[in-house]
């Protein structure tokens, strides 16, 4: 599969990934269907850029990854969060009733196959940054509360939460938010508000609980207390807001944005792990390396030792990986859990 601009897209290939549409979710056009000229056509009407196309039919056999959402759930979301920041820039208030029935589908379907990681290609956004980071937090936040054991309704509170954490953007100019070069002291200052703002929105606007406020306010807190906005520390930030901060980063770092590339899946993930028990709370980025794959199977990787390792099982607690050039294939690593050995790049 590849990712390929509208304008060059020809008449015969086959799409890869359905396409919603990005005002009420609904099919624009069905994975593998045959593309006409009608469709880019179509596609180019709704604005769209780009999409995911197949580069031959083997890959319809080649499709195995189980992904952690459904599309037409997330595209669904997204379509409700934009409405959602319709209503609080036209009326000042924030109805998310609609949210929740998405929120539990999202839920259900991860509890029902604890198979189930997170994938970045499964789930890679082609709407705007922000409501698709939106989304894909909830994904991590609810796959990481799921092994740590927590029941539906903690998991729904914590999916309301993750969905919203960054609302408070809203009250946040889009020149600002999408700005390429470094941000001025006073643009920083307006983007550290976003949690208090978050708070407010979601204080007012959320009554099923008071939870989800505060993993708006939360989200940018850190254990050794150099987070925002109150430098809170350890037991005073909630749980919730914890799971929510790895979320976030991991996503923050694995997405392109117009003033960054994305990073590679295994460096967001290394650079997470170093902080933990500094900024990341320990347990909520060890439940983190249970539901995504950043050593995927048969990739090659080099370690800090020298030596060069392929991917041979990956599981929620295990990535082993044996060493290429030992002939008897004795020597493992967890990837996991190796033992003062880093991963330092990717092979080809």
């Amino acid at each position: 599969m590849r990712k390929m601009a509208i304008a060059e897209i020809k008449p015969g290939m086959k799409l890869a990934k359905t396409i919603y549409r990005n005002d009420d979710g609904r099919i624009l056009l069905s994975a593998k269907s045959e593309i006409k000229e009608s469709h880019i056509q179509r596609l180019l009407d709704y604005n769209y850029e780009f999409a995911v196309v197949y580069d031959n039919d083997i890959e319809f056999e080649e499709e195995t990854v189980l992904k952690p959402i459904k599309e037409e759930t997330r595209s669904k979301a997204v379509a409700l969060l934009k409405q959602s920041v319709k209503h609080i820039k036209t009326d000042g208030f924030l109805e998310c009733e609609d949210l929740v029935p998405v929120i539990q589908e999202i839920i259900e379907y991860i509890l029902a196959d604890p198979l189930i990681v997170y994938n970045m290609v499964a789930i890679r956004n082609h709407d705007s940054y922000t409501f698709s980071h939106s989304v894909n937090v909830c994904v991590i936040a609810s796959l990481i509360g799921s092994v740590m054991g927590f029941d539906r309704n903690e998991l729904q509170i914590l999916g309301i939460g993750a969905m919203l954490h960054d609302i408070g953007k809203v009250r946040i100019e889009l020149k600002i938010l999408n700005k390429k070069d470094p941000l001025e002291t006073y643009e920083f200052d307006l983007m550290k508000a976003h949690p208090l703002e978050g708070y407010e929105i979601l204080r007012q606007s959320v009554h099923m609980s008071y939870l989800p406020a505060h993993v708006a306010l939360q989200h940018h807190e850190r254990e050794d207390g150099s987070g925002y906005p109150k430098r809170l520390k350890g037991t005073e930030i909630h749980l919730f807001a914890k799971i929510v901060a790895v979320a976030d980063v991991f996503d923050a770092m694995t997405s392109e944005r117009v003033y960054k590339a994305a990073a590679p899946a295994y460096i967001a993930y290394q650079e997470i792990a170093d902080k933990a028990g500094i900024q990341f709370y320990r347990p909520v980025v060890e439940a983190l390396t249970k539901v995504i794959t950043p050593y995927p199977k048969g990739s090659m990787w080099l370690l800090s030792n020298g030596d060069k390792v392929i991917v041979t099982n990956v599981t929620r607690l295990d990535c082993l990986a044996i060493v290429v050039t030992d002939s008897t294939q004795s020597k493992v690593y967890n990837l996991y859990k190796p033992a003062g050995i880093r991963v330092i790049q990717k092979m080809n």
